[in-house]
């Protein structure tokens, strides 16, 4: 079929025409000896640059684990696309060059594919999987396998919470896996039941009709060298505020964003702080969306640089410094794919105090 109409079809015609047209093309082969199959990581996003996000962080940590232990049989090769051109290979070490100009720059190789091999999409590229469906639709049909790692839903279950365009990208990418995908790996149990639920309503794919996609769900956890390497060095005081009391300090951990619960913090602390209690409320995370008013409110605040401190961006040094020296962590989130700060506190040996949701009964254990 020419491209142009491929695409035209793609758009017309249900994620279950394309499952049944596409059956079959994945069948189990002999490894030949000596000959290594290609684990192909799709890093798109972070190859661009380390926005230090959690999902980037787990793109980041386990990107590195699998290229420092391979299944086997298969060799570990990071791979880039964008919207204009197709996936071509990256360094194996692309990460230590992500501050450079030719960090992004792939090898100038376009990515071969043969049967047994597997696409992993590690890095949530909704829109550039969404423009390379044609590659992705002929190398499965080579035999390629296709799995791809599922964050969350929240955009699409929750959309008040978000941009429109976070909503609409999320809802054309979960179409393209309900085409394209073999596999899914979830980041919690959590994740796992919101994705089959939400194939099983949209689309049909779903256990009782023998068409669910085949999901799993891999455990995420944390360790000091998940952070980046100068972070390893250990805290130092330039990373943190320099009025913040490490004996009584509070941390939250995360984008700035409307489901975050910062607001509803703050004003408890607020009064705390009118009955004199002393604890400093510490904030790390980048902004967000929909939360110019709680910026204004942080920016301004009376406690601003004394009980209540904005770290904005934070490195990873950053970071690591204030888990060493807050004494407590507040997960106030209203939905989440996972909480890693959580895991990240329960590392530290940091109390988590945290809403009632049951992802995070889930990740706390």
């Amino acid at each position: 079929m020419p491209q142009v109409l491929q695409r035209i079809a793609l758009q017309l015609l249900p994620p279950t025409y394309w499952r049944q047209q596409l059956a079959g093309c994945i069948q189990p082969i002999a490894r030949s000896e000596g000959k290594l199959r290609q684990l192909l990581v799709d890093v798109s996003v972070i190859a661009l640059g380390d926005a230090r996000t959690g999902i980037q962080r787990v793109v980041r940590n386990l990107y590195k684990q699998l290229l420092h232990n391979p299944p086997p049989g298969y060799q570990v090769r990071p791979v880039m696309a964008n919207l204009r051109q197709g996936y071509a290979y990256l360094p194996p070490d692309f990460l230590d060059h992500l501050d450079t100009a030719a960090a992004a720059k792939p090898q100038g190789q376009a990515v071969q594919t043969g049967p047994g091999d597997i696409f992993f999409g590690l890095d949530l590229a909704a829109r550039i999987v969404r423009s390379r469906i044609p590659d992705l639709l002929a190398w499965k049909r080579q035999g390629t396998r296709l799995i791809f790692m599922v964050y969350d839903l929240l955009p699409v279950l929750h959309p008040s919470w978000f941009n429109p365009r976070n909503t609409y990208h999320l809802t054309r990418w979960l179409r393209t896996l309900a085409i394209l995908a073999d596999d899914v790996v979830c980041i919690s149990h959590t994740v796992r039941a919101d994705f089959n639920a939400w194939m099983a309503q949209k689309w049909g794919l779903a256990n009782s009709t023998g068409t669910a996609i085949a999901s799993h769900v891999i455990q995420l956890g944390a360790d000091a060298n998940g952070f980046l390497p100068d972070a390893a060095q250990g805290p130092c005081a330039d990373y943190l505020p320099a009025a913040l009391n490490p004996g009584k300090a509070v941390l939250m951990v995360g984008t700035l964003e409307p489901r975050k619960g910062h607001a509803d913090v703050l004003n408890a602390f607020e009064t705390l702080w009118a009955l004199g209690d002393a604890t400093q409320l510490v904030i790390a995370g980048k902004k967000g969306w929909k939360i110019d008013a709680l910026i204004a409110r942080l920016q301004n605040h009376p406690e601003a640089g004394q009980r209540l401190h904005w770290v904005n961006s934070p490195s990873e040094s950053a970071l690591l410094a204030l888990y060493q020296r807050c004494n407590g962590l507040i997960m106030a989130s209203k939905g989440e794919g996972f909480g890693l700060p959580i895991k990240e506190a329960q590392f530290f040996g940091l109390p988590v105090l945290a809403r009632a949701l049951p992802i995070f009964y889930e990740v706390a254990g």
